[in-house]
């Protein structure tokens, strides 16, 4: 480097972060976000699994009211389509007492809500066993009776945060052992 001269322009030298720092971070986020996922995924298998055996109180249902689910909420889809993909399903609010101390609910079944129907009337009629004020079985979790639900099995709903955990994890992992390769794909596309 020449020696500063008055009225002379020197050149800038800019400061830059190392080369995929921000790809990096981006990769072990992935990793983190995978791993707790699928952590969550181990314990909501075993939640559900354990469910199956946990004990039961009578409880009261304190209202029951039908529930509409549009599974194209998220998309561009015309107001007729989503009208036509609908569901409707019963929403049951119970109350349950372990030990003296009173808790209320509305989980139907770990991992799922109640089954759904394409025709309200449907709904209505599987609502209609659940009316206000009717006892009703309530399966508690003996180490935190707050939580409970109405239907001990376990739904397929349970067994989706693991494998979608492991495969963030595992797309994670791939793009730090190949982070090199990412890179020059991506300097190429600037």
């Amino acid at each position: 480097m020449q020696p500063f001269q008055p009225g002379k322009h020197q050149p800038i030298q800019e400061k830059r972060k190392p080369a995929g720092f921000g790809l990096r971070f981006l990769l072990a986020a992935f990793c983190l976000l995978g791993l707790a996922m699928a952590g969550f995924g181990i314990y909501f298998i075993a939640l559900g699994n354990a469910a199956r055996s946990w004990p039961r109180v009578e409880g009261r249902v304190i209202s029951t009211r039908i529930r509409i689910d549009y599974p194209t909420a998220g998309t561009q889809g015309t107001r007729s389509q989503r009208q036509r993909l609908r569901q409707f399903y019963p929403s049951i609010t119970y109350s349950w007492t372990v030990e003296g101390q009173s808790y209320t609910g509305s989980r139907y079944q770990l991992g799922t809500t109640h089954e759904k129907y394409d025709e309200r009337q449907e709904a209505v009629k599987a609502a209609a066993r659940f009316p206000a004020g009717a006892p009703i079985p309530v399966y508690y979790e003996p180490g935190n009776p707050s939580q409970a639900v109405l239907d001990p099995r376990t739904s397929a709903g349970v067994y989706v945060p693991l494998p979608l955990g492991l495969l963030i994890l595992g797309l994670g992992w791939l793009g730090l052992r190949h982070r090199g390769a990412l890179e020059r794909a991506i300097e190429k596309g600037e």
